[in-house]
C-alpha cells in the first residue's frame, strides 16, 4: 500500500493473513471434518483436529482481518486518488485477476480432482479415463473456489464507492456524522464489545454461531453482510487513521481474550454439534462475535506494535502474497493427491505439502512474475527479482 505516511504494518497483516490461508488449505485434506464439495479431497489414512482448528481460525478471524485491511485500502484510494481512479484501480487489481484466475485455475483444479477420484476409487489411471472423469466433473459445480474473497471484495468496493458518492451528493454532513460516530465508538475502551453487537445480531438472524463461507456466484445476503461489516469497519477506519495507534491499547489483552473465547467456542461446537439450532445459539453466537472482534483489535494492534517499520523480507512477502494467494490452490491439491495413498502421519504430509507449495509459488513468483507483465498486472509495478530496497517500498503499489 502507499500513503503519505506509510503504515507498513498493514502490508504485513495483509500478507500474513493471505499466507495463513495457504496453510489452512494445505491442512484441509487432513482435518477431521468433512467439508463436502467445498473441499472434496480427503485423506483416507490420517487426520487431526488441529487442522480443523486452523481452518476455523482462517475462515473467520483471518478473513475478517483481511476484509478490514481491504476496506482501509479502498477508502484510502477513494479519498487520496478520487472516486474514478479508485474504481478503475479496483477493477484492474481485483475484478480482472478474479476473472482470469477463475478461467485458468478452475479447469486445473477439476483435473487434479479427477485424478484424485481415479486414485482413491482404484480405477485405471489412463489418460482417457482421466479425460472422461474430467468431462463429467468439469463445470458441474463451477464456483469461485478460494477466490470467493475477491468475488465478495468486488461487491464491497463498488458498494463503498457508491454509498460514499451518494452521501457526498445528498449532503457532506452525512459522511461527517457517520465518521464522528464511528470515531467516538472506536476510541472507547470496550470498542470490540460494541462492534461485536452487529455481528452477534447477524449470527442470530442467520441462526448460525459463526461466519459462513459460500463459494457460489449467487448472492446470499446474510453471508455477504457478515463479511461486509468488517470491510465497512476498515473503510471508516481510514477516516480515523490519525488514531490508528488506538489498536495498541490493550492489544495483548484483547488477543488473549479473543483466543480464549475462540477456543471455548470451538470446544462447545466439538462437544455439542448443532448447538446453533437450539436455544444455545444465543450464547454460542455471543462467544463467536466477541472472539472475532477482540482478535481483530488484538491482531491489528500487535502488528502495529511489532511490524510497523520497513523490512525487505516483509516487503517482498507482501508483494508476493497476492500471487501466492491466487496461484497456490492447484499446487496444494497436486501435492495432496500425490501423497494420498501413502500411510503417513497427517503432520508429515502437511509439512511436505506446505513446503513443496511454497517452493513452487515463491520460485514462480520470483522468476516468472515479479519482473514481468504478470507482476505489473497484480501489483501495478514490476520489481527486480530478489528483495526490495527502501526506495522501492516508498513507491509501493496497492493490490487487495
Amino acid at each position: 500500500m502507499q500513503t503519505k505516511n506509510r503504515i507498513y504494518a498493514l502490508d504485513t497483516i495483509r500478507a500474513t493473513m493471505m499466507l495463513i490461508v495457504v496453510f489452512a488449505h494445505a491442512g484441509l485434506t487432513y482435518a477431521v471434518t468433512n467439508f463436502g464439495s467445498n473441499w472434496p479431497i480427503k485423506d483416507p489414512h490420517n487426520t487431526n483436529a488441529l487442522f480443523d482448528f486452523l481452518a476455523a481460525f482462517t475462515q473467520s478471524t483471518c478473513m475478517s482481518v483481511l476484509f478490514t485491511v481491504s476496506g482501509f485500502l479502498a477508502a484510502m484510494l477513494f479519498i487520496e486518488r478520487g472516486p474514478e481512479k479508485m474504481i478503475l484501480n479496483r477493477l484492474k487489481r481485483i475484478v480482472l485477476p478474479l476473472a482470469i484466475g477463475l478461467l485458468l485455475i478452475y479447469p486445473v483444479v477439476v483435473l487434479i480432482f479427477s485424478y484424485f477420484i481415479l486414485t482413491t476409487t482404484h480405477q485405471v489411471n489412463t489418460f482417457s479415463a482421466l479425460i472422461e472423469t474430467f468431462n463429467n466433473a468439469a463445470w458441474k459445480n463451477f464456483n469461485t473456489m478460494h477466490l470467493w474473497y475477491l468475488y465478495f471484495l468486488s461487491f464491497f468496493c463498488v458498494g463503498g464507492w457508491g454509498i460514499s458518492l451518494l452521501c457526498k451528493k445528498i449532503s457532506p454532513k452525512i459522511s461527517a456524522t457517520i465518521n464522528a460516530g464511528f470515531g467516538a465508538i472506536f476510541r472507547l475502551k470496550l470498542a470490540p464489545v460494541l462492534f461485536a453487537v452487529a455481528t452477534y445480531l447477524l449470527f442470530c438472524v442467520q441462526r448460525k454461531g459463526f461466519i459462513d463461507t459460500y463459494l457460489g456466484f449467487s448472492i446470499i445476503t446474510l453471508i455477504i453482510v457478515q463479511h461486509a461489516v468488517f470491510f465497512a469497519f476498515g473503510w471508516l477506519l481510514y477516516h480515523q487513521k490519525e488514531h490508528i495507534d488506538r489498536f495498541k491499547k490493550n492489544d495483548r489483552l484483547f488477543a488473549i481474550i479473543g483466543t480464549l473465547l475462540f477456543i471455548i467456542h470451538i470446544g462447545i461446537f466439538a462437544v455439542k454439534p448443532g448447538i446453533e439450532k437450539t436455544s444455545g445459539l444465543y450464547i454460542f453466537a455471543a462467544l463467536k462475535a466477541l472472539s472475532l472482534w477482540f482478535l481483530v483489535f488484538g491482531i491489528i494492534g500487535l502488528f502495529l506494535r511489532g511490524f510497523n517499520t520497513y523490512s525487505p523480507v516483509a516487503r517482498y512477502m507482501s508483494d508476493a502474497s497476492y500471487w501466492i494467494y491466487i496461484a497456490h490452490l492447484p499446487v496444494v491439491m497436486f501435492f495432496q493427491v500425490l501423497l494420498i495413498n501413502f500411510d503417513l502421519n497427517a503432520f508429515i504430509k502437511f509439512l511436505i505439502v506446505i513446503s513443496a507449495t511454497f517452493i513452487v509459488v515463491l520460485i514462480t513468483y520470483n522468476f516468472m512474475v515479479r519482473n514481468t507483465f504478470i507482476g505489473k498486472f497484480l501489483n501495478g509495478k514490476k520489481y527486480a527479482p530478489g528483495l526490495s530496497n527502501a526506495n522501492q517500498a516508498k513507491a509501493g503499489s496497492l493490490s487487495v
